[in-house]
């Protein structure tokens, strides 16, 4: 399954995405900023 990362200050507009793509067949990280996201994705390549 492919996986996408959302970045978004704002936590409904993360919902919204994850919620979205997580229809569309994607399994979502999401993250609140930059900091987040570079943990996620040292973790966790894309």
């Amino acid at each position: 399954m492919p996986t996408v990362l959302v970045v978004d200050d704002d936590e409904s507009i993360r919902s919204l995405v994850r919620y979205r793509l997580t229809q569309a067949g994607y399994e979502v990280l999401t993250a609140e900023d930059a900091i987040v996201a570079g943990h996620l994705v040292l973790g966790r390549p894309p």
